[in-house]
This record gives structure tokens, sequence and C-alpha cells, in this order.
């Protein structure tokens, strides 16, 4: 296949109108595979990991200058170590 023939491809698709809706798509798909990943980590790193990684978080948000979210984090962090 040439060149010609791809791009002859991609603008049908673009003349149509469904380029957005295949665009729509794989955004969507995407989204999904990365909630997915997130949800499986979260199951994954529980009590010692996440508190030692809310702390890191707490850290980077007091060097940010946001003391209460570091507060709110750290507490939380106590919380999900002590479970």
């Amino acid at each position: 296949m040439t060149t010609v023939e791809q791009s002859g491809a991609w603008r049908g698709l673009w003349i149509s109108g469904l380029l957005g809706r295949f665009m729509l798509l794989c955004m969507g798909v995407w989204l999904h595979a990365a909630d997915s990943l997130v949800a499986r980590l979260e199951r994954f790193c529980s009590g010692p990991c996440a508190a030692g990684y809310l702390r890191y978080e707490a850290t980077m948000a007091r060097a940010h200058g946001y003391p209460g979210t570091a507060d709110s984090l750290m507490a939380r962090a106590g919380r999900v170590e002590a479970q």
C-alpha cells in the first residue's frame, strides 16, 4: 500500500465525519484501560506500601506550599498503616 492510499483512507474518514467518532472511541478505550490499571494498583498496594506513598505525596504537597493537604495526607497515612 502506498503512502497516497494510506492518507486517502484517513482523508475519507475525515470527510465522512467518522474520524471524530473513531477518536472518541479510542479515547474511551484508553480511559477504561487507565482506570483499570489504577484500580488494580490500588488493590495491590495496601497497608505499609500505601502509607509510604501517602507520606511521599504529603512531602511533595508541603514542598509545594500546601500544608493543609500535607497534614490531611499524613493523617490518612496513619489510618491506612494502622489497618
